[in-house]
């Protein structure tokens, strides 16, 4: 299920008012399920019966959503939206001003539409609202005690906006609220700004998240350098130089000190309408205030601090001072649980696709379980068999598969395991079509089929169906393969099979389920491709454009898996040769196989394993690359010695994040990484351009004279190397070092 954030608020206009329950949708990719549990979730069980349902969304979602919104999925069904006269679509563009309000449900016409500045106002003061007031966002003083702000104002309550998010949708959501400060931004310096400066790092992930919104909806002309100045110590540090444009985000204050100060420190150079603030309770024209403080929140007066204790706060004490970053070495210890078993029924088996795609409507996804294959996998067809015979009860009568050529193998394979038991009585097997139109059987026990599932969508739609057909009995699900974008979503999977239907007995069984964290993926890819799209068009060398265009055929060769597409090739090898990326036997996480060449299996593993390094609550810190926002944790260099097969390090620098592979903020750490890469340069190794590559698509970063070690090495192997991509690689990496990295020092 994709997160989608709603909170409650009204709006007012021509002496009417309305209760609205908002949902801001991220831009991505969602499916009608995804709406009508957040719906489900936002209308309480009957006690909520809004006026409206208004759906806030960037203007480049209006057909998809659109859509969605007119579907019977938001139908009668819900006794509580009776009284909801009206399902609204507000999108908002680069400005974060709504450009066009789209009423796809208006039940009283003689209902006046309001103007779309009011709704505007109400949706950034309900949602930064619902924010505010979660426990820790706003402390109070304990009863004879008050804050001394870094301002030196006295407060008897002080705010943290670093605790206003729970996930990276409301994150987002924030970040559609800073979007005018761009637009001011914009207009001031007639240009994109190319800088966003934040007050403290904890809220870094804010203007990242501003960085991928504004980037989306194109307010920026590229993606701006995120800086911090560390409260009030770093404000000399802000003032912009030749060529820097600026924008500023302040947490959060009580006075409003810090945007002054910002002005007058820079002698005027730093303008007020490009510093806004998150949070605060002082005048919201100077600086511009996002969100106030209401009365209520604000805790005690202070009158007098003659007889009060003071609890001293100074930038650092509630603002994240960066310090020397954890380096995680990869082991066993990080992989999944029951690892060596899901991955043994995988690994070589061919089922897995690299950025490929369903149907030719589908966006190609990093990964794909080919279902068809997996239908015909001896060893899958013998745990599905053993399955149907064991666990299905005799009292099964239909049954069900997934709209895919996969699945209705499996249902086919299932009903001739079990017709011998059942005589006359053998099962039937039904798409989805058919039971939609079948007549209502209550107390039907039906088996349902599905080859591969990712967070159960297509799953949810066969639920639908038998909500109708079906709203007694038993379900029994098969599912062969799992694929989900963290293992969290895989915890929440079969709870969300049973959401709408809670009375029903369940069965959930499945063979195998993986979470490849594919963003990261998803992320270098496209800067591969511009990087390649680049020299296609602009190098002389028409050997070099040449194998820059046959790159770029490959990697856009996104074909549907079921017409038998050939699997992609994801990395490129030093030498070229055809075998330089095949895995050497005793691979530290797999048991012995037969095809060495297996490079996307490798890549998949990986990406599984890092992604349980970041996610899984039972390991120590020292062996998480999740920080939890407030440190950085960075892959270990010596990792890649560890490590020495080329198609290991490769799948590392491809399925890291960013962060994990910037080294800048550790003397230590960035000074081994380049004598790893230099060693690796020396010696030839097949790695060696995908390390070129990560270091110029800056997946990975360097301190500068590390940075200055590599170039110098890669100069020498590209006199003698006759690879075409070093050359181009080393004057990306070199051109564009001072814009991606850290300053001199």
């Amino acid at each position: 299920m994709a997160s989608l954030f709603s909170f409650r608020g009204e709006v007012e206009w021509d002496s009417r008012r309305g209760d609205v329950i908002f949902t801001y949708i991220p831009g991505y990719q969602l499916v009608a399920s995804d709406i009508e549990r957040n719906l489900v979730d936002s209308l309480s069980d009957g006690k909520i019966s809004p006026d409206w349902l208004v759906y806030v969304a960037p203007i480049k979602e209006k057909e998809q959503l659109s859509k969605m919104l007119e579907s019977p999925l938001l139908s009668e069904r819900f006794e509580n939206l009776k009284r909801c006269q009206w399902v609204g679509l507000a999108l908002f563009e680069k400005t974060g001003i709504f450009s066009e309000v789209l009423w796809v449900k208006c039940n009283d016409p003689t209902f006046g539409k309001p103007n779309p500045d009011i709704i505007l106002t109400s949706v950034r003061n309900a949602g930064l609202g619902c924010l505010a007031s979660r426990d820790g966002v706003i402390t109070q003083a304990p009863p004879g005690a008050y804050f001394r702000n870094p301002s030196q104002s006295p407060r008897s309550y002080f705010i943290r906006a670093a605790l206003l998010c729970r996930n990276s949708v409301e994150a987002s959501f924030i970040a559609f609220t800073l979007l005018p400060l761009v637009a001011k931004a914009r207009e001031l310096y007639c240009s994109a700004p190319n800088i966003i400066w934040v007050d403290t790092v904890s809220i870094a992930y804010i203007a990242y998240a501003l960085s991928e919104l504004g980037g989306r909806l194109e307010a920026f002309a590229s993606p701006p350098e995120i800086r911090s100045y560390s409260s009030y110590k770093g404000l000399a540090d802000t003032t912009p130089n030749s060529g820097e444009y600026p924008l500023f985000i302040i947490s959060a204050s009580t006075s409003g000190k810090m945007a002054k100060d910002l002005e007058s420190c820079s002698g005027g150079r730093i303008k007020l309408d490009t510093v806004g603030t998150i949070l605060g309770v002082f005048d919201a024209e100077f600086p511009q205030l996002l969100y106030s403080i209401p009365e209520s929140q604000r805790g005690r007066k202070v009158e007098s601090v003659d007889t009060l204790r003071e609890i001293l706060v100074s930038g650092e004490d509630f603002l994240f001072n960066p310090g020397e970053p954890i380096a995680v070495v990869l082991k066993r210890l990080q992989l999944p649980k029951n690892f060596s078993e899901s991955f043994e029924k995988i690994q070589g088996a061919g089922l897995i696709h690299y950025f490929k795609r369903f149907s030719g409507y589908k966006a190609p996804k990093a990964f794909l379980i080919d279902g068809s294959a997996l239908a015909v996998e001896p060893a899958f067809r013998e745990w599905l068999v053993r399955k149907a015979i064991g666990t299905l009860p005799a009292s099964v009568r239909r049954i069900v598969y997934q709209d895919d050529e996969g699945s209705k193998q499996m249902a086919q394979l299932v009903r001739d395991a079990i017709a011998p038991f059942r005589g006359e009585y053998a099962p039937e097997v039904l798409s989805i079509e058919d039971i939609e139109q079948r007549s209502p059987e209550p107390d039907e026990t039906v088996a349902v089929m599905a080859a591969v599932a990712g967070s159960g969508m297509a799953l949810m739609r066969i639920t639908k169906a038998l909500r109708r057909y079906q709203p007694n009995g038993s379900r029994f699900f098969l599912i062969g393969a799992v694929l989900a974008r963290s293992y969290a979503q895989l915890e929440h999977f079969k709870s969300n099979l049973r959401l709408a239907d809670k009375n029903l007995t369940f069965a959930i069984e499945t063979w195998c389920e993986y979470a490849p964290a594919a963003s990261a993926i998803h992320e270098y890819k496209k800067r591969e491709m511009d990087f390649l799209i680049n020299i296609s068009e602009s190098m002389e060398d028409h050997n070099l454009a040449d194998f820059a265009k046959t790159r770029l055929e490959a990697l856009q060769a996104e074909g549907v898996v079921h017409k038998g597409v050939p699997k992609g090739e994801p990395f490129i090898s030093l030498s070229g040769r055809a075998d330089a990326f095949n895995l050497s036997k005793g691979f530290a996480l797999w048991k012995d196989f037969d095809d060495a060449k297996c490079h996307i299996d490798v890549l998949f593993t990986v990406t599984c394993w890092l992604q349980n390094a970041r996610e899984c609550p039972a390991l120590p810190n020292s062996e998480r690359l999740d920080g939890g926002g407030f440190q950085q944790a960075i892959i270990a260099p010596d990792c890649f010695l560890r490590f020495t097969d080329p198609v290991i390090q490769a799948s590392i620098l491809r399925c890291a994040h960013d962060s994990e592979l910037d080294y800048r903020s550790s003397v230590m750490a960035s000074a081994r990484a380049a004598e790893i890469i230099s060693k690796f340069i020396r010696l030839r190794e097949e790695s060696v351009v995908e390390f070129l590559m990560a270091l110029a698509l800056n997946r990975m970063r360097l301190r500068q004279q590390d940075h200055i070690r590599v170039i110098e090495e890669a100069k020498q192997l590209a006199l003698t190397c006759k690879c075409l991509l070093i050359q181009p690689l080393i004057s990306k990496y070199e051109n564009d070092f001072e814009f991606f990295s850290c300053k001199p020092e």
